[in-house]
């Protein structure tokens, strides 16, 4: 009787730390919006939608959910989260003014724990530097693709419709991978209201 009080108490204790943790890896929910409305401000709630959905359909993944590809010779779960992490560094470098490295820096092999955690921060503090960004700011931010021999300059439009879209679109393929794999999201997750 008592190793099943123990063993009891050991499980509650556990899965109490693991919730906490979670909670405290960005996006667990939508923080509190702007109080007006700034270029910068809009860009930073795009990127906090985007958090919020990539925190809920990344999370709780397992080994057949990660393997999973649809049969079309696409990429799998971890690849596609390992590209929409490469799309959080694009997110991140282009909220500090920094240029895009191309072809990018190899990064460390991440597992499934950390690659997600690093995404999510990665879009969390995008969000944060957005914010703080006056409309003069993001005007003239460029996105600037660096080559080895040359470099490319776009309009941060681009970065819309490009890396942060793509993001979106990515992150719904997960949606949709677990579902196939026999894990959903959660249904207590609302995209609306940005909680649960």
């Amino acid at each position: 009787m008592r190793i099943i009080i123990l063993v009891t108490c050991f499980i509650s204790f556990s899965l109490n730390n693991i919730m906490g943790q979670e909670s405290t890896i960005p996006y667990h929910k939508i923080e509190s919006y702007p109080a007006s409305y700034t270029m910068g401000g809009v860009v930073s709630r795009m990127l906090d939608g985007l958090g919020y959905r990539y925190h809920w359909a990344s999370k709780d993944l397992r080994a057949d959910d990660l393997s999973f590809e649809p049969g079309n010779e696409g990429k799998n779960t971890m690849e596609t989260l390992k590209h929409i992490y490469e799309l959080s560094a694009d997110a991140l470098a282009l909220s500090l003014g920094q240029e895009f490295k191309r072809p990018r820096v190899k990064v460390e092999e991440l597992d499934y724990n950390a690659l997600r955690e690093k995404t999510l921060y990665n879009f969390n503090e995008a969000s944060q530097n957005f914010r703080k960004m006056n409309d003069a700011e993001l005007a003239n931010l460029k996105v600037v693709f660096a080559f080895a021999d040359s470099k490319r300059s776009f309009e941060f439009w681009h970065f819309l419709n490009g890396q942060l879209s793509d993001a979106i679109y990515h992150t719904g393929q997960i949606v949709s991978y677990r579902r196939s794999s026999g894990n959903p999201v959660s249904k207590d997750m609302n995209v609306f209201t940005g909680g649960m």
